[in-house]
C-alpha cells in the first residue's frame, strides 16, 4: 500500500484566489473571520504638534521638544520588561556655536533650536535634527556632542527624517526627498505626483520607503516608494509608487524590525498595523497612553510610543469578529475525470468558542456555477497529529490537523468551502488544506452484491475509509522510517534518542540546530576528542559561533606577539618578525626574563589554554561552554574562559593575531581624535581650557580633563 498524491492549498498566493465572504486573509497566509475595530471613547480633536524620537547605538533615546527648542537624551534599559523600564533625563542638546579665543576654542551659550520636528540616528552615531523653523538639518556627532554640519534646504521646509544604515532621508514640503549619503554628499529625489501634501517619513530595515500624505485628514494615505533603477544618470531621479494604503486620520508611520508598518493616529487611539508581505491589516495595538507626538522603532525591533509615563509598548487590541463567514478554495484538479476523492486534511487553529464545517463542490466541466454542491459536514481532530509521516506541527502553536472524508460524487474538479463560526472575540484560522486522490479501492474487493445499491455503496465507502486511513498512515510511516536516523530530518523530540546511538548526551540548553549538528558530526568529534580542532569545533557547535582557543605554551619567548604580559615571560613583545615593543628596533639581543628561570615559563604555560568567546553572551552560553570543556578537554589541562563583549585593551592580554578582533563593541568608548591625550609627550588634537601639555592623561583629569 503506497501513499496517495494530494491536492494542496498552502501559500498566500493560493489563498488570495479563494472566494472570501465575511472572512479575511492575514499576512501569515491564514484565513479567519473578518474583524472591525471596537468603538473607542470620544477623544478630543485638537492636533498635537509632531515630535521626534530616535535611538542611538547605545540604546539611548533622543526626544525633541519643539516648543522648548531642545532635544532630550534619556537612558533606556533593554534588560527590563517594557512595562517596567524607567527613563531618566541625562543631557540636553542645543545648537551651540564655537567661539574662537586665540589658539583655543570656547563654547558659547546654547541657543534654542527653532522647531525641531524630527530626529534620526545613522549607523555612524550621528544625530540628525530637522530644524523646521530654520529650514535646515543639523548633524551632531554623538561621541563629542558637537555640531559637525548643517544641511540647508531653503526655500523648501524639512518635515521629517529617517535613517537606513549610513543613508539618511529628509522629507521636504516641495515634493522631494533628500538622501544624505556622506559627510558632504546629498542627492535630491523627486516624489511622485500622487503625493500632494507629504508630512511623515519612515524607512524599513530592508530599505522600503513609506511617505504619509495628507496627515490628520479623512483622505490620509501611505505611499510605498521605490527609486528608478534604470541606471540612467539623472541629477534628480524620480520615485514611483509601488503600493498605497488609505488610512484615514493617520498622523505618523514607522516600520518594526520585521518590516510591518505601524500607523499612529490621534492621542489615545489604537495604532494600526499592516503586514510586511502584502500590507494586509493586522490586529491593532492598544495605545491609551499615547500622547500623539509620534512613534519610534526600538533597538530590539519593536515599535514604541511616547505617553504620560514615558516610552511605552502597547498590546494587541480587542476587535469584533464576524459571527460567521465563508471561504471557498481555488479549484483543485485530480487530473482525471470521474475521479473519486479521498480524505480531506485541514491544518487549523480553533480556539474555544469557535467552530469549522466544510462542504464540497465537484464537477467535470470546470464550471463552479453548474457544479454539484454538498451540504456542510463537521471535521474531527486527529489525535495522532498530521497524516504526513513523522511530521509534527507543534502543539504549542495551537495548530491541529482535522480530517474529514470528501463526501461528494466523483468528479475531476473540486472546490472546498469552509464555514467559520466564532463568538465575536475569537476566530478560527485555516492555514493549509490537503485532499487525497484517488479514494481507496477496498469496495472493489468485496462481493458486488454488497455495493449494488447506491446507498449501501456509499455507506461502505465511508465505513472502510476509516480502516484505510489507519493502514495508509502506518504504511507511510514504515516507508519513511529512514528519516528517524538522519539528524537533519528526525523529529525534534527524538533527537536525544538518536544521539544515544553514538554515545552522545545532548545538553537541554542547546538549540535544535546545535543538537542536529552535533549528532551529524558526532563521529568526527569523538575521533578528534581532546585535540585542539575537536575541542574548538565542539565549542562552536555549543555556543553557536566561532571561538578562539589559545594554548599558553605558544606564548613562551617569542612564540607569539604578547602585549602587556605580567607573568614570568619575556618583557618584550614582537609584532611580525623583527619589530619589538619596549626594545630597540633591530636588536638581536636575547630578551631577559622578568624573574626566575626558564623553567618558570613551563610551569605557567604548559598544559594550559584559554578559550575566548567573541561577543556578549549570557550565563547559559557560558554554562554550555564550561560543561563542554569539563567533559571533553584532556584531564591534565587547565583552562580559562572569557568573553570579549566589553572590548579589548592594548596592554591587557591582547594577542595580535590570536585574540585581536575588529568590530563594534559597547564596552569601551572609542578613542576620539581632537578629544583625547595619549601618554605624557603626545597630544592628539587641540587641548581644551585648563589642560597642561605633557601632564594630561587619558580619562578624567579633574576640572579640565579629557573623557
Amino acid at each position: 500500500m503506497s501513499s496517495r498524491p494530494f491536492a494542496l492549498v498552502q501559500t498566500r498566493e493560493q489563498w488570495q484566489g479563494a472566494l472570501l465572504s465575511r472572512t479575511t486573509l492575514d499576512d501569515a497566509g491564514r484565513v479567519g473571520l473578518a474583524w472591525s475595530m471596537r468603538p473607542g471613547a470620544d477623544l478630543p480633536r485638537e492636533d498635537v504638534p509632531a515630535a521626534g524620537l530616535a535611538f542611538d547605538g547605545e540604546c539611548r533615546l533622543y526626544r525633541s521638544l519643539p516648543v522648548e527648542g531642545r532635544v532630550q537624551r534619556m537612558h533606556w534599559s533593554t534588560s527590563q520588561r517594557p512595562e517596567d523600564f524607567a527613563l531618566t533625563a541625562y543631557d540636553l542638546f542645543r545648537m551651540t556655536e564655537p567661539a574662537v579665543a586665540g589658539d583655543f576654542t570656547a563654547a558659547s551659550a546654547p541657543t534654542p533650536l527653532r522647531d525641531p520636528r524630527a530626529l534620526a540616528v545613522d549607523e555612524n552615531e550621528r544625530l540628525f535634527v530637522v530644524e523646521t523653523g530654520a529650514r535646515q538639518v543639523l548633524v551632531y556627532d554623538l561621541w563629542s556632542s558637537v555640531l559637525v554640519r548643517r544641511v540647508h534646504v531653503s526655500p523648501a521646509t524639512p518635515l521629517d527624517v529617517a535613517a537606513h544604515g549610513s543613508i539618511v532621508y529628509v522629507l521636504l514640503d516641495r515634493d522631494a526627498l533628500i538622501a544624505i549619503t556622506g559627510r558632504d554628499r546629498t542627492q535630491r529625489m523627486l516624489l511622485p505626483p500622487e503625493i500632494t501634501a507629504p508630512s511623515r517619513l519612515a524607512v524599513s530595515p530592508t530599505g522600503a520607503i513609506a511617505v504619509l500624505d495628507a496627515a490628520g485628514t479623512a483622505t490620509a494615505r501611505v505611499f510605498f516608494l521605490a527609486a528608478d533603477d534604470s541606471g540612467s544618470a539623472v541629477a534628480q531621479p524620480a520615485l514611483f509608487v509601488e503600493q498605497s494604503l488609505a488610512v484615514p486620520d493617520a498622523r505618523d508611520v514607522e516600520f518594526d524590525g520585521a518590516d510591518a508598518l505601524y500607523v499612529a493616529r490621534r492621542a489615545g487611539e489604537s495604532i494600526l498595523r499592516f503586514g510586511p508581505v502584502q500590507h494586509a491589516p493586522m490586529l491593532p495595538i492598544r495605545a491609551r497612553l499615547y500622547d500623539g507626538t509620534g512613534i519610534v522603532r526600538t533597538p530590539e525591533g519593536r515599535v514604541g510610543f511616547w505617553g504620560a509615563g514615558g516610552l511605552s509598548y502597547g498590546m494587541e487590541d480587542r476587535v469584533l469578529y464576524e459571527a460567521t463567514g465563508l471561504v471557498t478554495t481555488i479549484r483543485l484538479d485530480a487530473d482525471e475525470y470521474q475521479r473519486e476523492w479521498g480524505r480531506l486534511f485541514v491544518d487549523a487553529c480553533l480556539p474555544r468558542g469557535t467552530e469549522m464545517r466544510v462542504g464540497f463542490t465537484v464537477t467535470d466541466d470546470d464550471d463552479l456555477v453548474a457544479a454539484h454542491a454538498t451540504e456542510l459536514h463537521a471535521l474531527y481532530e486527529r489525535e495522532t497529529g498530521p497524516e504526513l509521516p513523522w511530521a509534527n506541527l507543534g502543539r504549542s502553536s495551537g495548530t491541529s490537523t482535522f480530517e474529514c472524508p470528501v463526501l461528494a460524487p466523483p468528479g475531476r474538479y473540486l472546490w472546498v468551502t469552509f464555514e467559520l463560526t466564532g463568538d465575536t472575540r475569537h476566530t478560527p484560522l485555516v492555514s493549509q488544506v490537503r485532499v487525497e486522490f484517488p479514494a481507496h479501492e477496498h469496495l472493489r474487493r468485496l462481493p458486488r452484491t454488497l455495493s449494488r445499491e447506491p446507498a449501501a455503496a456509499g455507506f461502505l465507502q465511508r465505513y472502510l475509509g476509516n480502516l484505510d486511513g489507519v493502514l495508509t498512515d502506518l504504511d507511510a510511516r514504515a516507508a519513511q522510517r529512514h528519516v528517524l536516523v538522519l539528524a537533519s530530518t528526525a523529529p525534534a523530540e527524538i533527537l536525544g534518542w538518536l544521539a544515544s546511538f553514538v554515545g552522545l548526551v545532548l545538553d537541554e540548553r542547546w538549540t535544535e540546530c546545535a543538537r542536529r549538528t552535533a549528532i551529524a558530526e558526532a563521529a568526527w568529534l569523538f575521533r578528534y576528542r581532546g585535540t585542539v580542532p575537536g575541542l574548538r569545533r565542539f565549542l562552536e557547535i555549543g555556543v553557536g559561533g566561532p571561538v578562539i582557543l589559545i594554548e599558553h605554551f605558544k606564548l613562551r619567548g617569542q612564540g607569539g606577539a604578547l602585549l602587556g604580559d605580567t607573568g614570568p615571560a619575556f618583557t618584550s613583545s614582537v609584532l611580525g618578525a623583527g619589530f619589538r615593543i619596549g626594545g630597540a628596533v633591530g636588536s638581536t639581543a636575547t630578551p631577559v626574563p622578568m624573574s626566575g628561570t626558564l623553567d618558570d615559563a613551563f610551569k605557567t604555560h604548559a598544559h594550559r589554554f584559554t578559550v575566548i568567546i567573541p561577543g556578549r553572551h549570557g550565563p547559559d552560553t557560558i554554562g554550555i561552554a564550561t560543561l563542554i570543556l569539563d567533559v571533553h578537554r584532556p584531564a591534565h589541562t587547565v583552562f580559562d574562559l572569557c568573553t570579549v563583549g566589553t572590548g579589548m585593551r592594548v596592554g591587557r592580554g591582547l594577542h595580535v593575531g590570536l585574540s585581536a578582533m575588529i568590530g563594534r563593541t559597547g564596552g569601551f568608548r572609542t578613542l576620539q581624535l581632537d578629544a583625547s591625550v595619549l601618554g605624557r609627550d603626545g597630544i592628539v588634537g587641540r587641548p581644551t581650557h585648563g589642560v597642561r601639555v605633557q601632564s594630561a592623561t587619558l580619562g578624567d583629569a579633574g576640572g579640565g580633563g579629557f573623557h
